[in-house]
This record gives structure tokens, sequence and C-alpha cells, in this order.
């Protein structure tokens, strides 16, 4: 039996990581055709007398009596997982004039932040309700898009404006006196009574510290799903049905497998988790366990290996879990990885199921979140990856740690091997990578 595992996930979680930023996408607003959240964690915002015009959302600049809908209103839900003394901010806008007016407002009630335009063309930044004001290096012109992303960790703001930093400010200091009631982002200011008039897009709201590039990185919504099974490229594409193998199209029922391609699962970027693991079988195909972004039901899809049949089963695992990582052995047993997540005050945990080739439960065990044991707060929405040889399992993730003495969560990837029988640990190597939940693990002999 050849201990293989540890090695490579050393490799490949320090030498190999995408060193994400400490930061976790809470929300995200396309405003392309309504004012949906595309995650699936929050209610739409609340729309007044706007219209969509160029995949953006537009407002007209009026304040009135929003109690008997007069005026223009674009105002989210209050986020409880907002984090006034730690998170980010990501916006595209257009102006439609050159006026002075909030471009947006984190916090109906205080205004604990919010950013500005003035009629000759700048931006300011103001904070607790305009009695701080901050100038920026940033302008502006009437009718042309702008991205500007706001951060605010340990009292330091800074603002970007198209991945250029117009303002570091240290030493800010927030009015907390109103952070539980205004986790909340709009184009009013209340207490100016103004409104910006001009469009938004693509609003993305952080926990935490984001990427620069990947705030600005337009998110990729063609939904299709791509998949190597031994140098087979397999692309199914959820809007036509089809399936393609090496650029031939074959006609197949994809229709349940392409729900969990729904919610843009696939694309590139460090905020989003796969919701399908693939991998051959006995009889050359293709094994894909996945899970229905909308249910959450996890179903086993097994496609032929000429691709033209396949079959779906639902598996019998538990309910309000998320699928973290899955592979089989030789036999074609099944091993699927999924993480409860529990609310802010309370850890995530790991659950391991081993299942038949018909699905079947065949083992089942969870495992402990503390600190001196895989030490886990939470597993956020990122891919894991678990691979089988010779009855050992490797399993690599990225988390957030249990706070350290510094009061932090901090970042990091863990490296585990398994007994792929008994399901028990055989070797925990802590924390393999720093800063870091996009990694991946291979198994080479």
């Amino acid at each position: 039996m050849k201990k293989i595992f540890i090695l490579s996930i050393y490799f490949f979680g320090i030498l190999f990581s995408n060193f994400a930023q400490e930061s976790t996408l809470i929300a995200y607003y396309p405003f392309d055709k309504d004012g949906k959240e595309k995650e699936g964690y929050y209610r739409d915002f609340q729309l007044l007398n706007v219209n969509f015009e160029d995949k953006s959302i537009c407002s007209e600049g009026v304040y009135g009596d929003y109690t008997k809908k007069v005026g223009n209103l674009i105002r989210s839900p209050q986020f409880p997982t907002f984090d006034h003394n730690h998170f980010s901010i990501s916006l595209f806008f257009k102006a439609k004039q050159m006026k002075r007016m909030p471009i947006v407002v984190v916090g109906a009630t205080s205004r604990v932040l919010f950013l500005s335009l003035t009629d000759d063309g700048k931006l300011e930044m103001f904070t607790n309700n305009g009695d701080n004001k901050y100038f920026t290096k940033g302008t502006y012109k009437a009718n042309e898009w702008y991205n500007v992303i706001i951060t605010f960790s340990k009292k330091t703001l800074n603002v970007y404006q198209n991945k250029i930093n117009i303002l570091t400010e240290n030493n800010v200091n927030l009015n907390d006196k109103f952070f539980s009631q205004d986790k909340n982002i709009m184009n009013v200011n209340f207490g100016q009574g103004r409104v910006f008039n001009g469009c938004w897009k693509d609003l993305k709201i952080y926990k935490g510290v984001c990427d620069i590039n990947e705030a600005y990185s337009p998110i990729n919504t063609n939904n299709n799903v791509v998949v190597n099974p031994n140098n087979n490229n397999v692309v199914v594409n959820p809007n036509n049905n089809n399936v393609v193998v090496n650029n031939k199209t074959i006609l197949g029922d994809w229709k349940q497998l392409n729900v969990a391609v729904e919610g843009n699962t696939t694309r590139e970027s460090y905020n989003q988790s796969r919701q399908f693991f693939s991998s051959k079988n006995k009889e050359n195909g293709l094994n894909i366990i996945w899970q229905d972004v909308k249910n959450k039901n996890i179903f086993l899809t097994v496609v032929a290996k000429d691709f033209k049949n396949s079959t779906n089963k639902k598996l019998s695992l538990d309910a309000n879990i998320s699928l973290l990582a899955a592979t089989n052995d030789e036999n074609d047993n099944f091993y699927v990885m999924v993480f409860n997540k529990m609310p802010e005050d309370k850890n995530d945990f790991l659950t391991l199921y081993k299942l038949s080739k018909n699905g079947g439960i065949i083992a089942k065990k969870r495992y402990s979140s503390d600190k001196k044991d895989l030490d886990i707060y939470k597993v956020g929405n990122y891919a894991g990856t678990l691979v089988h040889q010779g009855g050992i399992l490797g399993f690599f993730m990225g988390r957030t740690m249990n706070k350290s003495t510094d009061g932090l969560n901090h970042q990091g990837g863990i490296g585990v091997t398994f007994d792929a029988n008994s399901l028990e640990i055989i070797k925990n190597t802590g924390q393999t990578s720093g800063h870091s939940f996009d990694n991946g693990l291979i198994c080479t002999e």
C-alpha cells in the first residue's frame, strides 16, 4: 500500500494554491434584468420606479415620499453576515449627469459610509452620516461606466476606481450605534435627500477584504459544464440539452443533470463551489456526483462509455447538506464528503459517506471541527478534493479556522487521509497552506 497522499497534499496545497484574499462573497446582484440575488442566500432588492437598460438597473435620481411609492429607490435587504468592521463592496456605475449625489450608501439609518459624486466630476467618501469627509483621486464623466471597490478592515479604508487605488485612509472609526440595523445598501441618502441618477450593475458584497481583480471581473454566466474524462472533452450545455464529445454533438436526455449547473456553478471564481464531481467507472464510462442547487438533493449520474445513455439516481443522504467532494474506487463504491452549513455562531462540520455501486449507504462518519481536530470554523462556498487509492482516501479542502490568539478566523488548507473501509482518520496533517481556498489534490501512483 503506497501512502502518497500527504506529499501530494503538501505539494498542491502550498505550491499551487490560488492564495485567495481573506474574503467571502455573501451576495451578488447582476441587475441585468431584475433585483434578484444570484447566490441564493438573500432576498431580492426593494425596487421602486426603476427601469432596466443595457443590462443594468437605472434610477432617475428622484427623491420622494417612499411610503406613497413616490421617488426612485434601489435598496437591499438586511445582510445578517455583513460585518461593518471587515467588508468589501464592488459596483459598476454610470451617472446620467454631472451632479452632487450618492453612488452607493451603506446603512439606511445612520449612513455609516457612502461614496458620492460632485458636480465638477470628482468622487468623495463620507463616513458616519457625513461627519467625516475624505477626498479621493477619482474622477468621472457622465454616461460612462466605472467600477468602484470599497474595502474596510482594521480601521483602514480603501477605495479603488477601475482597479486603481484612489483613497487609502487609516484610523477610520465607524459609529457602531446602528450596526445591527444598518446592514443594507441603497442608492438613496435619506439624510441629504439625494438619490443617485444613473445605472448600477454587478454589485458584489463581501465579508472581508476582497481580491481586487476577482471583484472587478464579471462573473461568467454561460452555465456550461466542462468535464474531462480521460482526455475526452465533454461539454454539457443546459441551454440545448446537447452533449458534445470531442467536438461531436450527441443528443441525450440531460434535463436532470442540467439542474446542477443552474446558478453559474462553474464560473472561475474564488467564491462559488462546484456542484459536480466526475470520475471514470469500471465500464470506462463516467460517474458524476452532483447536487441540485435549488433543493439540495444529491444525485449519481452514470454515463455510458459511448456517452449516448445515462441513468440518474437520487442518493438517500441527510437533508440540508452541501456537497464538498466525491470520488469512487476500483469497485465503484462511492465516497461523498458533505458539510453542514451552521449559523454564524456555530462551526460547520464534515460528514463522509461510503456508498455502494447502487447508492446504498455502507458507512457514514461525522468529524469534529474542534481546534484540536479538523479545526474548521466555516467551509464557505468552496470545493474540496477527494481521491482514492489502495484502500486510502486522500482529502484536501480550504476553510476558515477557529479563532486564533489574535481573535481572527484565519484561512488555510488542510490535508487528511482516511481508511476507506472504516472512514476513520489515518492522519491529519493540519494546515498545509495559508490564506488559500481553491486548491487541488491528485494521486500520481
